[in-house]
């Protein structure tokens, strides 16, 4: 197929270097939100002063969304989770922390912050493929 397009590019009076072949990651792995059944959606919206709850229901209930104010939490397990945020009633810490607000970056994190929070928290301990070199 390649072929036949560099053979058209050069019969229009193309040069080849102006051009890029590739392929799409499809082709090499199929990871995309729908194979891993994650989506980011707007679930919550302040309006005049009072949080309104922003939700769909489609007809494949499996695709229903979050809906309201959340927060992400960590189990005695160490799993995450995701629960609505309830002001009026105790709460388990919220493991979000705010980075921008309004353009602006409010909190910032070195490498070497992010790379130790990811070993502490997310390296199976027995896993010999997680050494740290």
């Amino acid at each position: 197929m390649i072929r036949n397009i560099l053979h058209a590019l050069k019969n229009a009076g193309w040069a080849a270097s102006n051009y890029v072949f590739g392929m799409g990651s499809g082709l090499h792995q199929k990871l995309d939100r729908d194979t891993m059944r994650s989506t980011f959606k707007c679930s919550a919206q302040l309006r005049n002063g009072c949080w309104r709850e922003v939700f769909k229901t489609p007809l494949d209930p499996s695709k229903s969304s979050k809906k309201g104010r959340l927060i992400l939490t960590r189990g005695t397990d160490g799993r995450y989770c995701t629960c609505s945020y309830r002001e009026n009633r105790r709460k388990p810490p919220d493991e979000l922390v705010e980075v921008f607000r309004d353009g602006k970056v409010v909190k910032e994190y070195t490498y070497s912050e992010i790379r130790n929070r990811l070993w502490n928290n997310f390296h199976p301990q027995s896993s010999p493929r997680w050494r740290r070199q």
